[in-house]
């Protein structure tokens, strides 16, 4: 009797192991996969938002375009605003990509075409608010920050930038530029400022290296105090 009960309770004991192992197994695979289509979601996501992005600033390149071969009257109060908008959808463009960047590899294939496929929309972005500035003498600053992965102070200068953007949200724009992925255009960038040190940022074509804090740079550089 008392080992009929002892096989009774080792058989008992046998299932529920086999029983909670296959949950926890089917839990983990729920996991994985559940993992995969958030990650997924997200990168369609990020994949709209650049999209959008690099259309606007195309559509401003063809009307820029048309005036020029109309010799028409450029509305440089329509130009200004579609600036700020830029601004606007570059900045919150930037953030989704940090928010992505954050649970991704560095090594991850996905994370890197999209990253690499940022950095030509934001080089695109900085060239035409210069053009725009340039040809409407545009009342705002933008600022290139080169900054590499090996870099301890180059989150310090991030926070910097972003609280002075922050700050002034119409006078100061910020596109940074990641010089590990080996963009063609960053490099460019990189060689024609003699960028060799991170963080370095470039303001009116005239670059500073090394970390520049929030007073230096928001008196001394863009002389807004």
């Amino acid at each position: 009797m008392e080992k009929r009960k002892a096989g009774v309770k080792s058989k008992i004991g046998l299932d529920v192991y086999i029983i909670t192992t296959v949950i926890s197994t089917l839990l983990f695979i729920t996991g994985i996969l559940l993992g995969i289509t958030i990650s997924g979601q997200r990168v369609n996501i990020l994949d709209g938002e650049i999209n959008y992005l690099r259309d606007s600033i195309e559509n401003i390149e063809l009307e820029f375009l048309f005036l020029d071969m109309m010799a028409g009257n450029i509305s440089c109060s329509y130009f200004i605003g579609e600036a700020n908008r830029l601004a606007v959808d570059s900045t919150e463009l930037g953030a989704s990509v940090d928010l992505y960047e954050q649970t991704q590899r560095w090594d991850d294939p996905t994370y890197l075409s999209l990253k690499s496929r940022y950095m030509l929309v934001t080089v695109r972005d900085w060239l035409m608010l210069e053009k725009i500035k340039k040809t409407c003498l545009g009342n705002y600053t933008t600022i290139l920050y080169f900054y590499g992965s090996e870099c301890p102070e180059c989150a310090t200068q991030g926070f910097v930038l972003t609280y002075l953007k922050d700050k002034y949200p119409q006078q100061v724009m910020v596109f940074s530029l990641d010089t590990g992925l080996d963009v063609p255009i960053v490099n460019a960038l990189k060689t024609s400022y003699n960028v060799t040190e991170y963080p370095s940022i470039v303001v009116d074509n005239k670059r500073y290296s090394g970390f520049v804090n929030t007073t230096y740079l928001e008196e001394d550089i863009l002389g807004l105090v």
